[in-house]
């Protein structure tokens, strides 16, 4: 007797996962090639639908600990529409890195009307592995941060109406939101 077929989201894990679609018919030899192509022509088409929301954030204590501040980039359909830089007090740099985040997410709550797809991008190895559950949090004043992000992350999600990730990029491709928190901390504004 044959099972019946994953859904969408256990077939994008295992490839994701995997990243070998042999292995995913091999898991499921009842599933048609024309099936899964299908279903991913029709998950494109709805990304592609979407708003799409972009997001360059970052945070910088000088020293560490120190004089801090989170700065943020925001675009909508390509076209920039808001830049922050919050001074945030003496904090450590990756407390700075997730206030950023959370001051950035605040700011997307206001601007996902509709369904969006929303790309986050942080220099921050560290944060984007912890929020993406690769790493664990030790610090007590980081995991209510990251508790607070991922609180978030699922009021903008909604019930599945947005698609959000959250990505690593080098640093020369986040030098905006980095001017921003740097300037900031300088100006203590």
């Amino acid at each position: 007797m044959a099972s019946k077929d994953p859904d969408l989201g256990e077939i994008l894990k295992f490839l994701a996962e995997t990243q070998n679609f042999a292995k995913l018919y091999e898991k499921y030899p009842h599933l048609s090639k024309a099936n899964v192509e299908n279903r991913l022509k029709n998950l494109a088409a709805r990304i592609a639908s979407k708003t799409k929301i972009s997001c360059f954030f970052d945070g910088a204590a000088q020293p560490n600990p120190g004089p801090a501040g989170a700065g943020a980039v925001i675009y909508r359909n390509g076209i920039r529409v808001k830049e922050i830089s919050r001074f945030l007090g003496v904090k450590t740099n990756n407390q700075a890195e997730y206030l950023a985040l959370n001051i950035a997410l605040d700011e997307i709550m206001k601007l996902a009307s509709g369904p969006c797809a929303i790309s986050l991008f942080s220099d921050s190895q560290l944060l984007v592995k912890q929020i993406n559950g690769l790493w664990r949090v030790k610090d007590k004043e980081i995991q209510k941060l990251l508790a607070e992000a991922k609180e978030k992350l699922a009021r903008i999600a909604g019930s599945g109406k947005n698609i959000i990730t959250i990505s690593h990029i080098a640093r020369q491709k986040n030098k905006v939101a980095d001017s921003l928190s740097t300037l900031a901390l300088k100006r203590k504004i």
